[in-house]
């Protein structure tokens, strides 16, 4: 779909991978290094907890460049997943920065915001957010990761 309606890979001057499938069981198989890693699983309330919990951070770490990050789309009407992925970060040693788009650009119509987060071993990579606006927000929130074993919606909701 990306590439039937959007332009954006297309007119991308970097070399562009789009790997269909779930993403922890495809990086899992191997693959990478990558610069970025785009999770963009979320839709309505619906999340896919096995994207979000240490085990799987663990896998894209291994499949991340050394300056590479994660870009992860939170955007939730019911659910502040910022906390979560500030924890998984902080178990890994990472830095995590979050931003959401202005309210005051909102189209007319659309329901809320868009909020991101970006999670990266290199803290240059995300200093260089900051300076765009994007906020640190690694003392965010939850005291420990999801995992495999143990996660809870109710940790998320707003």
């Amino acid at each position: 779909m990306a590439r039937k309606f959007f332009t954006y890979l297309s007119e991308s001057p970097s070399q562009v991978a789009v790997i269909a499938g779930d993403a922890r069981l495809s990086l899992a198989k191997g693959g990478g290094p990558y610069d970025i890693l785009v999770l963009d699983a979320f839709v309505g309330g619906a999340i896919p907890l096995h994207l979000l919990t240490e085990e799987a951070f663990r896998i894209y770490q291994g499949r991340l460049s050394p300056a590479g990050v994660i870009l992860v789309h939170v955007t939730n009407r019911f659910l502040d997943l910022r906390p979560v992925l500030a924890a998984a970060a902080r178990s890994l040693g990472w830095g995590v920065v979050a931003k959401r788009s202005d309210p005051a650009r909102v189209v007319k119509g659309q329901e809320q915001v868009s909020s991101c987060v970006v999670l990266s071993p290199d803290r240059r990579s995300l200093l260089r957010l900051e300076r765009l606006g994007w906020k640190d927000i690694s003392d965010a929130g939850a005291s420990r990761p999801w995992t495999d074993s143990l996660s809870s919606v109710w940790s998320a909701l707003r």
